[in-house]
């Protein structure tokens, strides 16, 4: 008898165990590729103009994909400054063509110089970091002092120092 009770018990676990395994669901596992791969604590820091000028570009995490050349940025900041001009701008989200163009995207606030903008919600800044050229889409307010420009498009030309404002522009100035 006592070797069918030990056959007995060694069933009874592994139904035991069958039935407890067969509800569990089984996870695939995730490749990690060498042409992409995630960054905390994401810096980019280069000099620009024959290094009368320089950008900085930091965020929380970064996503990279060397393929593309692209990063997906979240929380990111930018300080674009030359030849005494700085811009400084933040948004949620951001994507990095390497060395060539930034764009911003969701709750977009910054400054340039005494100048600063604010652009909330789904807002998108496209900024070439060659030409230090940019357009902020989907409604900006820009303030200095106590002036206040609002419209649906803010262009930007850091070289000759312009902003244009595009579509339902609103100037409130005082006196």
């Amino acid at each position: 008898m006592g070797k069918y009770i030990k056959i007995t018990i060694i069933l009874l676990l592994i139904l035991l165990f069958a039935h407890f395994f067969t509800g569990i669901e089984k996870k695939e596992k995730t490749e990690i590729s060498e042409d992409k791969f995630m960054i905390e604590k994401f810096y980019v820091n280069k000099l620009i103009n024959n290094g009368e000028g320089y950008y900085k570009i930091s965020a929380d995490t970064a996503d990279y994909d060397r393929n593309a050349d692209i990063v997906h940025l979240d929380l990111c900041r930018l300080e674009y400054n030359t030849k005494g001009s700085i811009l400084n701008v933040g948004a949620d989200e951001c994507i990095y063509e390497l060395d060539k163009q930034l764009t911003l995207r969701k709750n977009i606030n910054g400054s340039y110089n005494d100048i600063t903008f604010d652009a909330p919600g789904n807002a998108s800044f496209e900024y070439d970091l060659i030409d230090g050229k940019g357009h902020l889409l989907s409604g900006v307010k820009i303030t200095r002092n106590e002036d206040t420009i609002c419209a649906e498009i803010l262009k930007f030309k850091r070289a000759n120092k312009v902003l244009f404002f595009e579509k339902n522009v609103k100037v409130i100035y005082k006196y």
